[in-house]
C-alpha cells in the first residue's frame, strides 16, 4: 500500500447512486488517482475491478457516496476486506510506507511479511488485512488466490532484482543509464507492487545511495 493523491471532483459532479461512481467521470477519476492499481495489494491493471469503500458503508449513504471514501480495488482484496476492516490507514492522507514494512520472503517458504513500524491501531489493522490479502489462511479459495498473487509479486521482484544486478554490473555508461531510468520507473508509486520493490531499496545501503531520492 502506498500514498495516493486524491483529486477533487469536477464542479457540478455529484455522487448520488452506485451508478454515479461506477460510471464516468467519477470512475475514471478513481482509476486515475489509484494509477489503475488495487490500492490494497497494488497489482497494476488487475483483471477484476471494484470501487472499494475504505470504510464499509453498511447502508450509510453518507459513507457510500463519499468521494473521499472511494478507491479502486481488485476482486480479491475487496472480498478479503469486506466490511471487517474499517479502521485501516487512509492512504489518501498518510503515507502507509511510514507505518508498515511489506516484504516478500523468498523460496522455499514464500510468504509476505507485514510488519508495523508505528504502534497505531490503524497500522495494526492494515497489517492484519494485508496479511490475509497476501497469505490467506481462511478458505481454500482465498488461499489459492493468495498463492497466485504471491507468484505474480515474485515474478515482478525477480525482474526488478535482475535490473538492479545489471545496473551495478554494467560498465558502459549509456547502457547503465538505461537501467537506471528503468529502475527509477519501477520504484515509482504508480508501478506494479511498488511498496514491495521500494522496501528492497530501503533495506540495501548500496541501493539507497543510488535511489533513495526517488522514494520520496
Amino acid at each position: 500500500m502506498v500514498k495516493i493523491n486524491k483529486s477533487q471532483l469536477p464542479d457540478g459532479v455529484k455522487i448520488t447512486s452506485e451508478k454515479s461512481y461506477q460510471s464516468d467521470p467519477v470512475f475514471s477519476l478513481i482509476k486515475s488517482d489509484c494509477n489503475n492499481k488495487c490500492y490494497i495489494c497494488e497489482e497494476k491493471e488487475p483483471s477484476g475491478l471494484n470501487v472499494e469503500h475504505r470504510v464499509a458503508h453498511q447502508g450509510n449513504k453518507a459513507l457510500k457516496y463519499d468521494w473521499n471514501n472511494l478507491l479502486l480495488s481488485c476482486y480479491h482484496c475487496n472480498h478479503a476486506k469486506g466490511s471487517k476492516f474499517n479502521n485501516i490507514l487512509d492512504c489518501t492522507v498518510v503515507d502507509p510506507e511510514e507505518f508498515l514494512e511489506v516484504l516478500m520472503m523468498p523460496y522455499p517458504n514464500e510468504y509476505v511479511s507485514v510488519r508495523t513500524l508505528r504502534d497505531t491501531d490503524e497500522a495494526k489493522e492494515t497489517a492484519q488485512l494485508l496479511d490475509i490479502v497476501y497469505n490467506g489462511e481462511k478458505t481454500a479459495i482465498l488461499n489459492a488466490e493468495c498463492e497466485n498473487l504471491r507468484n505474480r509479486v515474485m515474478k515482478e521482484l525477480v525482474s526488478f532484482q535482475q535490473k538492479l544486478i545489471e545496473y551495478f554490473e554494467e560498465n558502459d555508461s549509456e547502457i547503465k543509464q538505461g537501467f537506471w531510468r528503468l529502475i527509477v520507473k519501477m520504484i515509482a508509486r504508480n508501478s506494479n507492487f511498488a511498496s514491495l520493490k521500494r522496501i528492497v531499496i530501503r533495506r540495501n545501503s548500496d541501493y539507497m545511495r543510488e535511489f533513495s531520492e526517488y522514494l520520496a
